[in-house]
């Protein structure tokens, strides 16, 4: 498994690999089954926005709170879907509020 693998759409996926980094084209339900698929064993784990917008909320919390592998949303490219806010996320965390 590589250290590092990104999961979502085409655009991203193809500069990526230009780049040498595992990446795959996940359509709408195959997101979880990849995330399951890779399990802990690679590094570094990117997530597309548009993927990442399909997870349920609670789990793409889990994922992006757990220590291995590190998970990272990445911008949508073409600006459809916005990632999620990590101030936002830490206040939420925290229980801060505004």
């Amino acid at each position: 498994m590589p250290a590092i693998l990104f999961l979502g759409e085409e655009l991203t996926a193809a500069g990526l690999r230009l780049a040498g980094v595992a990446a795959r084209v996940v359509g709408e339900g195959g997101v979880e089954a990849a995330i399951a698929a890779v399990g802990g064993e690679v590094e570094l784990l990117l997530l597309g926005a548009e993927a990442a917008a399909r997870l349920e909320p609670a789990l793409l919390e889990r994922l992006l709170a757990r220590p291995r592998p590190v998970t990272l949303v990445l911008p949508d490219p073409r600006g459809r879907v916005a990632p999620p806010d990590p101030a936002a996320t830490l206040r939420r965390v925290l229980g801060v509020v505004r």
